[in-house]
């Protein structure tokens, strides 16, 4: 997650720069229609149960066709000075500690090639 506890998530330290390294890949299940990841489509990245927003990054574009699936591709979602509440710091730490963080990751922008085509 590009977080290191000893050092990042020390006690009273409530602000943090993590780089998350993703892979990003899509399929369709569907034999009618595919999907797209297209140009300018946002990933965020949050921490926790109240969605503390953590990164954000560029997803690459891809598309496929109705039951296929597209190969996998890098992404990285970065955050800068990202402020962190104490509670959610030691949260995090212990979390990380015995390598159960859990984050959100969320893709904003996906549409289907025919809703593309629908907005035209």
């Amino acid at each position: 997650s590009g977080l290191d506890p000893a050092t990042d998530l020390r006690p009273g330290r409530g602000v943090l720069s993590p780089v998350f390294n993703l892979t990003v890949g899509i399929a369709s299940h569907s034999a009618l229609a595919g999907g797209c990841i297209n140009p300018g489509t946002f990933i965020r990245v949050s921490y926790s149960h109240l969605h503390l927003p953590m990164a954000s990054g560029r997803a690459p574009d891809m598309c496929v066709g109705p039951g296929q699936s597209a190969e996998s591709r890098a992404a990285v979602a970065r955050g800068h000075d990202v402020a962190v509440p104490g509670f959610l710091v030691d949260s995090l730490a212990e979390d990380m500690r015995h390598g159960e963080a859990v984050f959100q990751v969320q893709l904003t922008g996906l549409a289907s090639p025919e809703e593309e085509r629908a907005r035209g």
